[in-house]
């Protein structure tokens, strides 16, 4: 019986996963043929060890650009991906992952520029937003934590609509915390220009948390299009 249900959850996920690539299907057949080249001139080239690493990471690219197509922050997605992939990657569901952790990762830094701007300001109402800003930036963060957890979970094809629906609600989450966090600071006035600052902050983690809603919005649109043709 035991043996039964790993080969149906196997099968699961081997469903789920060539579902979750197919809109990276095109990109990566650019990818094989460059691939192919690139062996082809291996053979007659006297330098050795360069094929799988040209090749990891041009399917890689081809993979980072497919998925960051949907995104209204391109360039940042691009950067974003490619650096925390280190280019080797084409894994649709690693590359989400990839910019979940990115976005964390500046939403962490946001709530320490809160933090340090708190103790150094003199006007309640500014030191007051920043309070908000601080407690906004963990709630973010938390949101982010659960759809890093979820997506985990991305073989269990029965519950799949059911995850896209809290991944969205997440993240969406994730951005109004961050937009409050920035409304707190109306009718502020501060010495420190905290406003400014948090503002500059926070662009680059938004442009990604938007970014992330929009890579997990289009898996979704491609996703249930794959399986509605099985």
């Amino acid at each position: 019986m035991a043996n039964g249900e790993d080969v149906d959850r196997r099968s699961k996920k081997r469903i789920v996963i060539i579902s979750l690539s197919a809109f990276l299907l095109m990109a990566m057949v650019v990818a094989v043929a460059a691939g192919f080249i690139m062996e082809k001139g291996f053979y007659n080239s006297p330098v050795s060890g360069s094929k799988g690493s040209s090749h990891d990471k041009s399917a890689s690219m081809k993979a980072i650009k497919a998925i960051c197509q949907p995104t209204d922050y391109k360039q940042e997605c691009l950067d974003s991906l490619s650096y925390a992939s280190g280019n080797t990657t084409t894994d649709p569901i690693e590359l989400i992952e990839y910019g979940f952790k990115v976005a964390m990762k500046y939403v962490t830094e946001a709530a320490k520029k809160s933090d340090f701007l708190r103790k150094l300001e003199k006007d309640p109402r500014t030191s007051n937003a920043l309070d908000v800003c601080e407690e906004l930036m963990d709630l973010a963060l938390s949101e982010l934590r659960q759809s890093l957890v979820r997506l985990g979970y991305i073989d269990d094809f029965t519950k799949f609509n059911e995850m896209l629906v809290d991944l969205k609600v997440w993240l969406s989450a994730t951005i109004t915390y961050q937009e409050s966090c920035l409304d707190a600071f109306e009718n502020t006035t501060s010495s420190t220009d905290a406003a400014e600052e948090m503002k500059s902050v926070l662009n680059t983690s938004m442009h990604l948390s938007s970014n992330a809603l929009a890579m997990v919005s289009q898996l979704g649109r491609h996703t249930n299009a794959y399986v509605v043709r099985l």
